[in-house]
Formats: C-alpha cells, structure tokens, sequence
C-alpha cells in the first residue's frame, strides 16, 4: 500500500511539474514589465493598422501628430476662445503659426516705413506729424480690410510650395550640377595641358597674322609716300 501511495503522490508531482512548464511556455517573458508593457500598448494604439491586412495605413500615419504639435494645438484653441479681441489689433486671432508670424512682421515692417519713417522718404510733407497721420491713415484700411492678413497668407503658400516642392527639386538639381561641375573638372584637368596648347597657338597663330597685316599697311603707305616724293621731285 505505501509503494502504491508514493507512486500515486509521485505522479501527481510529476503532473503539476508538466503543467507548470505548460503555463511557462504559453507564457513567455519580453522583457517588459508592468507600466513599460502599458506604454508599448499605448503607441501601438495610436498606429493605424488595416485589420484585414494587417499592414499600415501610411497615409494617415502622416496625419498623427507629436507631443508638441498637440500642445501647440491646445494653446492655440485656448487663444481662440479666450482672447478673440486680438484679432482687431492684428487682423487675425494670433496662434503658434508661420502664418501670424509672417501677418506679424508685414505689420511691423508698415507701422517702421509707412508710418514712422515715412517723413524720411517723403520731404514735401510740411512736419513729421502730417507725415505719420498720412502714413497712419494708409496703413488702418490695409489692417482692417485683411489686406495684410490676404498678403501673409498668399506669402506663407508661396513658402509651403517652395519647401514642399521647389527645394526637393532644387537639391536634385543642385547634386545634378555638383556631378557635372566634378566630372567637366576632371576632364578639365586631364586634357587642359592640350587645351593651354591649342589656346597658345591660336593666340600666337593671330597674333603674326595681325603683325602681317600690319606690316603689309606700313608697306604700302612707305610705297605710296615714294611714289609721291618722285612725282614732286620730277
């Protein structure tokens, strides 16, 4: 009876031993643990995944923005709500933009030139008073009718186009013309000894032509100055 027992209690160590191991294996450790293992989760969420394929929709993946993108978007929401009244003053509600920063600096460049210095550019003015008023008066409508705000705005496309699409090209073509500046340079180096030489010759080549020619001038003038002298002599 007590082999039987202990067979009997052996096997069902060796069972729950088996099973352990089991769980151990349908259970494997990544290394990450707890707030770590939350995280990772965390990002992953934000990654659009195609549940059908699996694979990423790179196209929204663009549209996801960073930590500072979605502070700078709560800042500027909390602008618009709380402190549209600026809008008067600067012709637009300010934000964290290029946009307010462009509108910002048009209107300081006018309020420097059109308004402030405008008696230096303008003498017939009768006092520098008049002048401002003038340049004052000029420089309200622009704010007030958006003149400004239209002027930053079409700016800040010409910038967007011209970072998205004229500077990529530029670049490719800015390397193109490195390549070939290199590659002529080369080929100049090479063959320049021969081009010095064809250069020399040439120059030379004109050089006693134009002495020829010149000597053959000087002749004829000294014949036709004789025959002149023999006709007044005779």
């Amino acid at each position: 009876m007590k082999k039987e027992f202990v067979s009997r209690i052996s096997l069902v160590i060796l069972a729950l031993l088996l099973f352990s191991q089991v769980l151990a294996l349908e259970q494997p450790s990544t290394g990450f643990e707890g707030d770590d293992v939350e995280a990772i989760e965390n990002i992953t969420e934000g990654i659009p995944i195609d549940p059908e394929t699996g694979k990423i929709h790179w196209g929204k993946l663009e549209t996801l923005k960073t930590n500072a993108e979605v502070k700078i978007d709560i800042i500027n929401a909390w602008i618009a709500e709380n402190a549209q009244w600026l809008g008067l003053i600067f012709g637009m509600i300010p934000e964290i933009s290029w946009l307010f920063f462009i509108n910002f600096y048009i209107m300081l460049f006018l309020i420097a030139h059109l308004v402030l210095n405008l008696p230096k550019y303008f003498s017939f003015f009768p006092n520098d008073y008049v002048a401002r008023t003038i340049g004052l008066a000029i420089f309200v409508p622009l704010l007030v009718f958006k003149v400004i705000f239209m002027a930053a705005s079409a700016f800040t496309h010409i910038l967007i186009i011209v970072w998205n699409v004229i500077l990529p090209w530029g670049i490719a073509i800015a390397l193109i013309i490195a390549l070939l500046v290199v590659i002529f340079g080369v080929y100049f180096l090479i063959a320049s000894p021969k081009i010095a030489m064809t250069l020399i010759k040439t120059f030379v080549k004109d050089k006693v032509k134009e002495a020829a020619a010149k000597q053959l001038r000087n002749q004829k003038t000294l014949d036709l100055a004789a025959q002149a002298l023999r006709k007044t002599s005779q």
